[in-house]
């Protein structure tokens, strides 16, 4: 299951109060949106955190204002989603978003009313005997109720961080709307078991910016892992200006083209992205992988290497060299 950079694990929460387990960023970038999709974000929560029961407006002591027969009328005749900070959020057969009392607000800045059972002007509809429409000061008061009543239930922008203690929209775990993936993780092992492993610590700045930026400008990438760093070889790698990475999203380099399944291809796209990334840095000096490798020139362009012994070597790994 993935987590945030505060060990917390992540969940995807939809408007209606589910929560699902994200285990990787393919359920977060595969995950469909649209106006026949509910809505959904990603929250994150501690690891002990379960996710509770989906609350209803009811249970804040809504009343359900529905027909008998079934039709809908102007309460919330249970029409609710959660919104942010945990709260819910009810709507009529209109569309508009309803109070605990039945009335409805606009979200276009219309007003707040009161009704019970159908409105007046509706087919067979009158002001409720027991709650007629107010008017004047009387209707002030009533909509300054109503208002009052559903202090707290909140609805979240597209885009905004909604608080885990309601409290809000600042300052919270919730995000609705797009959703940056969370960092890739890097390991530091070497396949050599005769060898040490690398250390990001031994890199020189330069390589460290790189190592560090990759993590969340590459699209696709979940995990890297770098087989070799500083290393006394008369190169590169002596200055820990050089990293060798022979492990992109649990496929090893070498297997890239040859693995199938959904895995695999993902793994495939997010390798070719980190090809084009590598490209558009200025502090990477020389890319060399299986696909080929480049050297910049004194103009900063890309160069193609084209010694077959140096691009033999690739094949089961990518090397970056920084030029600090």
């Amino acid at each position: 299951m993935l987590k945030d950079s505060h060990d917390r694990r992540l969940w995807i929460r939809d408007e209606y109060g589910r929560h699902t387990p994200v285990m990787s960023q393919a359920d977060i970038a595969n995950r469909p949106r649209g106006r026949s999709e509910p809505d959904w974000w990603v929250v994150a929560k501690d690891p002990a955190w379960t996710p509770p029961e989906p609350r209803s407006l009811l249970s804040l002591g809504a009343t359900d204002a529905g027909g008998a027969d079934g039709a809908t009328g102007s309460g919330t005749g249970g029409h609710t989603k959660i919104g942010a900070g945990h709260k819910p959020q009810g709507y009529d057969g209109h569309g508009r978003y309803t109070g605990p009392r039945g009335g409805s607000i606009s979200m276009d800045g219309g007003p707040v009313r009161l009704y019970e059972g159908k409105a007046a002007g509706e087919p067979g509809g009158e002001p409720d005997a027991a709650e007629p429409e107010a008017e004047g000061e009387a209707g002030q008061a009533a909509a300054e109720e109503v208002s009052r009543q559903i202090e707290g239930i909140l609805v979240a922008d597209s885009g905004q961080i909604a608080s885990d203690a309601g409290g809000g929209l600042s300052g919270g775990t919730e995000v609705r709307g797009p959703v940056t993936p969370p960092p890739a993780n890097v390991t530091w092992k070497n396949d050599d078991p005769d060898k040490p492993d690398p250390r990001k610590e031994d890199l020189s700045p330069g390589a460290q910016k790189t190592m560090t930026d990759v993590r969340t400008e590459v699209p696709r990438l979940e995990s890297v892992n770098a087989n070799s760093g500083q290393r006394d070889d008369g190169g590169p790698h002596s200055t820990g200006r050089a990293v060798d990475i022979n492990n992109v999203n649990g496929i090893r380099v070498k297997d890239l083209q040859s693995g199938s399944g959904e895995k695999a291809e993902q793994a495939r796209e997010a390798a070719a992205n980190l090809e084009k990334w590598a490209v558009d840095k200025p502090e990477i000096k020389q890319l060399i992988g299986p696909n080929g490798g480049w050297t910049r020139d004194r103009d900063s362009n890309p160069v193609p290497i084209v010694k077959q012994e140096v691009l033999d070597a690739h094949k089961n790994h990518y090397h970056i060299t920084t030029t600090w």
